[in-house]
């Protein structure tokens, strides 16, 4: 009797699991990459530093992000999940502006819980326009919404209307 007293206060002060357990999978958020300054663009690069606790869905190309841009831009996306490091490289030989919504990744979260868009360090690398003129500065882009699952009617459970200058 006392034994299985012992056994059961163990139980309760370790929350209820046992050595061994499984934990529970990732969730699966999906991120919309949005450049938010007005600027034409012929050609456009950024990098995307991510949370450790977390990864997006898919190595290398193949990676689980699609552009929303459409055609005749084009756009790769690859991931190194060494680094927690996702590249984006967009090319259109008529342009795009901005601001618009470029792609949206499939982000699985070790987290328990949804992903803050600000721990996301988006760096663009190269930018260039379809004219002789310079680009002034490098636009922003930043991840504006986030929503769970990954699937058709998935939910917002974040979104930024005020992207931060970072």
């Amino acid at each position: 009797m006392i034994a299985a007293a012992a056994c059961l206060l163990s139980l309760l002060a370790s929350g209820g699991s046992r050595a061994g357990a499984a934990k529970p999978p990732p969730l699966r958020y999906v991120l919309t990459f949005t450049l938010v300054d007005e600027v034409s663009v012929g050609a456009l690069q950024y990098e995307v530093g991510y949370p450790r606790s977390g990864r997006f869905v898919g190595r290398g190309g193949e990676v689980a992000c699609t552009s929303l841009l459409g055609e005749p831009v084009r756009a790769t996306f690859n991931n190194d999940d060494e680094v927690s490091r996702l590249r984006s490289a967009w090319y259109s030989p008529v342009g795009f502006a901005g601001p618009a919504d470029l792609a949206e990744c499939v982000f699985e979260s070790r987290a328990g819980g949804a992903p803050d868009p600000q721990d996301f360090h988006v760096v663009v690398k190269l930018i260039s326009s379809l004219t002789v003129h310079e680009v002034d500065a490098f636009p922003r882009v930043t991840v504006t919404k986030v929503r769970a699952g990954g699937g058709e009617g998935d939910r917002v459970v974040g979104e930024v209307t005020e992207p931060s200058l970072g």
